[in-house]
């Protein structure tokens, strides 16, 4: 194929050899002919693509999907060089302070710098580990003294199903709960369930949730021991299953002394536990169907009052968009009685969607816990303002600078869509001419060939008079 792509942009041929069926290579060849009329139409595209960002943009589902993700990787190669400048330039002004405490230091003045004079050094791994014990205390002490909260349970058995944009999104929304639930003085147990993740989605996993695979250089170092170790291995380091394995290995020695390596990270004791089982299996046997309360905006019932009496809370990774996949239909499928935050009741919502976000619902689940059951303070300190507000940015249709940040990004997007349409529509318009000029050239199908074949001549074994006396007869 004679594709105007950058070469760097152009899957490997190690990645080529993998699809070695007739629809994988019809697939890879169609996505080159969408990804060359993308690079025409749009200027903020990358420059460069691996193969692992080839295997996520071959899984992606529509164009659009394909879109967003070529835009979203430009944006992350371009912060990328930003923030590799930015250290470089943080890196010089650093060595520069650290030289000026060194000529102070040898003239015997009191330097207050790590190293020097510090008395504590709380930054980098030794404040996560100060952070990861205080955790741990608190929860071993709620446990203690039977004070634990009620569980939370973040139900994704939907989120496989999604498309790209949204599964990022909600792994996003739990990173941030963990990250609330870590800091917390009063921790939740959090338990993910119904968890169906394939190589596609455990690649956003090992991305989005730091809490269970550590930061985006532990990847690179771990990957860098893999590839100088353990080479055979490479095919299988995105099963879901391998990610639990490497998880799962310490990194101690048998003495408790902390053995520093290439992949020095291992998660805590007590991270949010995850499972593909459903939420009854995660529950104790001694909780009841009346002590769960399945979170659904679309739900009939509300939840009003102190919610201690609960000894677990449900929330469903869905915008309830559509029926197959609401809250309201998860927990009718589980047999649980489903309720909807209070709302109505104690604020006044001017505008936007009422599904919130799962890390601020679990935030107005912890503040109604910790305040017994006092929902408008909950309300009002963690939902958004802009949802109570009516008119805080005024629209004037006349001039479109007044327009907000969404209804240009919405604008943009149907712009998009409307453009990539048109062109796919008219890339299969070419190909249909360029098969019929084909089919013309090698006497295929054409009219010419239609016009010159003989028609067919079919001879009777009997004549007509006596098929006729045959059929009276």
């Amino acid at each position: 194929m004679n594709l105007n792509l950058p070469a760097d942009v152009l899957p490997s041929r190690e990645f080529v050899m993998r699809y070695k069926r007739n629809y994988e290579r019809d697939k890879l060849a169609r996505l080159l002919s969408e990804m060359e009329i993308i690079y025409e139409l749009f200027s903020e595209v990358p420059r460069y693509l691996n193969d692992d960002e080839w295997t996520i943009y071959f899984n992606l589902r529509d164009i659009y999907e394909r879109e967003r993700f070529l835009s979203r990787l430009y944006l992350q190669h371009s912060n990328a060089s930003k923030i590799q400048k930015q250290q470089s330039e943080r890196d010089l002004i650093i060595k520069k302070i650290s030289e000026e405490c060194k000529v102070r230091f040898e003239r015997g003045e009191m330097v207050y710098a790590p190293g020097y004079h510090t008395y504590f050094d709380i930054r980098g791994q030794y404040f996560r580990r100060l952070v990861d014990s205080m955790y741990g205390c608190r929860v071993l002490a709620a446990m203690q003294c039977g004070e634990m909260p009620p569980q939370l349970i973040i139900d994704c058995r939907f989120l496989d199903q999604f498309s790209d944009n949204y599964q990022i999104k909600f792994l996003r929304q739990i990173q941030k709960l963990h990250d609330a639930n870590w800091f917390h003085r009063c921790p939740f147990p959090v338990s993910i369930v119904n968890l169906l993740a394939d190589d596609h989605l455990a690649r956003y996993i090992k991305k989005y949730w730091l809490f269970l695979y550590g930061p985006e250089r532990i990847h690179q170092n771990a990957n860098e021991y893999v590839n100088d170790n353990e080479k055979c291995h490479e095919e299988d380091g995105d099963d879901f299953t391998e990610l639990y394995q490497e998880l799962d290995s310490e990194c101690s020695t048998l003495d408790g002394s902390k053995k520093f390596s290439k992949c020095d990270f291992s998660p805590h004791p007590f991270i949010p536990t995850i499972s593909s089982r459903s939420i009854r299996d995660n529950l104790s046997k001694d909780i009841s169907d009346d002590e769960v309360v399945y979170i659904s905006n679309s739900a009939p019932r509300m939840l009003d009052g102190p919610i201690s009496k609960y000894k677990a809370i449900v929330i469903c990774s869905s915008y309830d968009l559509q029926p197959w996949s609401s809250s309201l239909s998860a927990a009718r499928c589980d047999r649980l009685t489903p309720y909807r935050l209070p709302i109505e009741r104690y604020v006044k919502w001017e505008r936007g969607y009422k599904v919130m976000s799962i890390n601020v619902t679990a935030n107005i689940i912890r503040s109604v816990y910790l305040n017994d059951g006092d929902w408008k303070s909950a309300i009002i300190e963690n939902v958004p303002e802009y949802h109570f507000s009516r008119n805080s940015v005024s629209f004037n249709r006349s001039n479109p600078s007044n327009s907000s940040s969404v209804d240009v990004e919405r604008k943009n997007r149907l712009r998009v869509g409307f453009a990539l349409q048109e062109a796919i529509e008219a890339m299969d318009r070419r190909r249909i001419d360029a098969f019929e000029n084909d089919g013309q050239r090698n006497g295929i199908l054409s009219s010419n060939a239609k016009l010159k074949a003989k028609p067919k001549i079919y001879h009777h074994k009997y004549s007509r008079e006596e098929r006729r006396a045959r059929k009276n007869s």
